[in-house]
């Protein structure tokens, strides 16, 4: 995910009121006021962006805009804008071992507020560069973009496959011509709760990284109590509430 440097927690005065937040931003919210409260803004190697905000759900009169403009939106990512938010960015990164976690999402919207849903399906993956692969090329050109992790890499759901589709990692250093690899959560539902089980690491982390082993071997997130209390650990938390 795209960092500047380190930045210090400034505030908890989110862009919006605690009654007035869906469940999972309210545990997004939870979980980092956690982390505020255990580290503040000392010098312990765990760091809040200062620039962390939540934005508003869509309105209805926005959910048909985007229904008319782009078609089959699965109904599980409609439910997500119109409970929880529509953008948000909500960061925070460690120096030892090295990684960063949370969540950004059309921080930088335009005229077109769904502009980032479509980030691979316009560009093809790979910087206007379509993947050799044909299954891959057509999860492309199906796609909704929900994470842009930066570098070129991509979760997306496919919106062919029903109202809670799985979800797919799509990365820059895999060989285009290598057959699709499978989903990393079985629904957009199950990811989201996953994720947040997992203290919400960057998914290159659980990728690529090495200092965590976070897919089981059928390749998808693995929010076990063990890998749930390891990531924890590191963070300097107490076990999961």
């Amino acid at each position: 995910m795209q960092q500047g440097a380190n930045h210090h927690y400034k505030s908890t005065a989110h862009q919006r009121k605690g009654n007035d937040m869906g469940k999972w931003i309210e545990q997004l919210v939870v979980f980092f006021d956690e982390l505020k409260e255990k580290f503040g803004t000392s010098d312990s190697g765990v760091y809040l962006r200062d620039d962390n905000f939540i934005g508003e759900p869509l309105g209805e009169r926005e959910l048909e805009r985007l229904r008319s403009e782009f078609g089959n939106v699965p109904e599980s990512l409609v439910d997500f804008f119109r409970s929880e938010t529509a953008s948000i960015s909500y960061l925070y990164c460690v120096n030892n071992p090295s990684f960063y976690g949370g969540l950004m999402m059309n921080v930088f919207a335009s005229d077109n507020p769904f502009r980032h849903l479509f980030t691979v399906r316009e560009l093809g993956v790979f910087f206007d560069e379509l993947p050799v692969n044909p299954n891959r090329r057509e999860l492309a050109l199906n796609s909704a973009t929900i994470l842009d992790t930066g570098g070129g890499d991509f979760l997306l759901v496919d919106v062919r496959d029903g109202d809670d589709p799985p979800v797919y990692f799509i990365g820059s250093e895999e060989d285009r011509m290598s057959d699709l690899q499978p989903p990393i959560a079985c629904s957009f539902s199950s990811f989201l709760r996953d994720w947040s089980r997992l203290c919400y690491i960057d998914p290159d982390y659980f990728i690529y990284g090495d200092t965590f082993s976070l897919l089981d071997s059928n390749g998808q997130l693995n929010a076990c109590p063990e890998n749930v209390q390891r990531l924890r650990e590191v963070l300097g938390l107490t076990k999961e509430l």
